[in-house]
């Protein structure tokens, strides 16, 4: 077991790892560090259901939307792709202590979810004929957010790196899609469809907006080249 920065450290190092930001993505890293211990990253991965789900489980309890909404929140971001690059810095030679800040995409997930759903998180009344309540609807969204965090490094035999840290993340922006998996070709039935949709994917990206805010805790591991 080294220091968490050996003493006579190289010009530079690159990392490649394994690692979660818990609760928005799980997947593999690279960064690379230069000599003035400035460092650059990127992360991809993809979101696991679970973690999505301790997310709507913060905001339910908190109050922020209902367990209708959660559930087009889980259908639109299902195992969605999660690209993290970001800039960090290691403020005192020989240490492991870092700062950093990135920004983040979740998207290419989603899943189907019924027409049901989107309606009653809109609070709309029933208008539906009872031959269309099993139509499915296809939800997919991209999430934007911007990440600050903190950690530290500790580094075993000079090329072992176990990354712990704390930090958040911030939704930005998001854009939404919903449509019917089988769209027929019925115009009364489409016509009243397509404006719930519009409806809904208004819905959904201000949903992520105002309230898909989070801690992160980051845990990694990585071979250092050097």
């Amino acid at each position: 077991l080294s220091s968490s920065a050996a003493s006579a450290e190289p010009a530079w190092h690159l990392d490649a790892g394994l690692v979660t930001e818990m609760p928005l993505s799980a997947g593999t890293y690279l960064q690379a560090e230069l000599p003035s211990r400035l460092r650059f990253r990127l992360g991809i991965g993809w979101m696991p259901t679970t973690y999505l789900g301790w997310v709507n489980d913060i905001s339910v309890n908190a109050g922020w939307y209902n367990e209708t909404t959660a559930a087009l929140i889980e259908a639109s971001l299902s195992n969605a792709l999660v690209i993290h690059p970001s800039i960090g810095w290691r403020p005192l030679d020989g240490s492991g202590l870092y700062v950093g800040a990135g920004y983040q995409i979740a998207a290419l997930g989603g899943s189907l979810t019924g027409l049901e759903v989107v309606e009653l998180a809109l609070g709309e009344s029933s208008w539906r004929q009872d031959a269309d309540a099993a139509l499915e609807v296809q939800a997919s969204a991209a999430d934007h957010m911007l990440t600050i965090n903190m950690g530290w490094d500790i580094v075993f035999n000079d090329v072992w790196v176990v990354d712990v840290g704390l930090g958040g993340a911030f939704t930005v922006g998001a854009r939404a899609r919903l449509e019917e998996k089988f769209r027929t070709e019925r115009p009364a039935v489409s016509g009243a469809i397509d404006p719930l949709l519009e409806r809904g994917e208004t819905y959904l990206v201000d949903t992520l907006k105002s309230y898909v805010h989070t801690p992160l805790v980051r845990i990694g591991v990585a071979y250092r080249f050097q």
